[in-house]
C-alpha cells in the first residue's frame, strides 16, 4: 500500500521550525524484510536492545533521506511496512542536525534523534487482509506487546492516519499521514545539549 509519510520538526528549546536538518528513514517491506539484510528474513527475533548488525547484502531499498525545508517539514513517498518477528509495524527516523548539503550528501553534523513513528491497529490490520502483507505467517507483535512502543499514543510516535479521498473502501486504500502541527504539540527534536549523546522527543505545550 503506498503510504505518504510526511513530519515536521521543531527545535525543543526555541519552538522554531528545524530548517536544513537531515532526516533519514527505513523500514522494512510488506512481507517484513529489510534491504541490505534479506537472508536474515522476517522471523529472526531483532537483537537486544536493536543493536546494530553488519548487512548481509547490498540492497538499499525502503531507505532514504531528505532535508528539511523552512518549516521544519518533509515528506517521504514510501509503502505501509509490514511487520517481523518481535516489533509492531513502524518506521525508524533519524534526525542529523549542525551539518551541511555537499555534492555527495550531507556532511558533518551530530545526530539528535534516533527514533520510530508507529501505527494504529486498526490500520495494521486493515492491511494484513491485502496481498502481499496477507502471505506473512510470521506472528505479528502488537503496539501493547511492542517492547520500544511506551503506549502513549503521539507521545510515543504514533501516527495520525488518514486515508486520500476518492480512493473507495479502507482496504487496500491509499494511506496518507497528515503532517504533524508545529504548535509544538507533537514530534519536538532539538540540537543536542553539550555532553549529551541525544535528544529524545518531547511533547510539550503550545509555544
Amino acid at each position: 500500500m503506498p503510504l505518504t509519510l510526511r513530519l515536521a520538526f521543531i527545535d525543543v528549546h526555541t519552538c522554531h521550525p528545524l530548517r536544513g536538518a537531515a532526516i533519514d528513514i527505513w523500514s522494512c517491506d510488506a512481507v517484513g524484510l529489510y534491504s541490505g539484510y534479506l537472508s536474515v528474513g522476517n522471523d529472526t527475533p531483532p537483537p537486544p536492545g536493536g543493536a546494530h548488525q553488519p548487512p548481509t547484502d547490498q540492497r538499499k531499498f525502503l531507505r532514504g533521506s531528505q532535508i528539511t525545508d523552512q518549516r521544519g517539514e518533509i515528506e517521504f513517498r514510501t509503502i505501509f511496512p509490514g511487520w517481523y518477528i518481535g516489533r509492531a509495524v513502524h518506521i525508524h527516523v533519524k534526525v542529523h542536525v549542525g551539518g551541511e548539503l555537499t555534492p555527495r550528501g550531507y556532511a558533518g553534523g551530530q545526530v539528535c534523534h534516533t527514533g520510530q513513528v508507529y501505527f494504529a491497529e486498526e490500520a495494521v490490520l486493515a492491511g494484513a487482509r491485502v496481498a502481499p502483507y496477507n502471505t506473512n505467517t510470521v506472528t505479528r507483535t502488537t503496539l501493547d506487546e511492542d517492547r520500544f512502543y511506551g503506549g502513549r499514543g503521539s507521545i510515543d510516535g504514533l501516527l495520525d492516519l488518514s486515508y486520500r479521498a476518492g480512493e473507495g473502501a479502507r482496504v487496500p486504500g491509499f494511506l496518507d499521514v497528515r503532517p504533524q502541527e508545529l504548535a509544538c504539540d507533537y514530534w519536538i527534536l532539538g540540537p543536542l545539549r553539550t555532553g549529551s549523546a541525544s535528544t529524545s522527543a518531547q511533547r510539550l505545550g503550545h509555544a
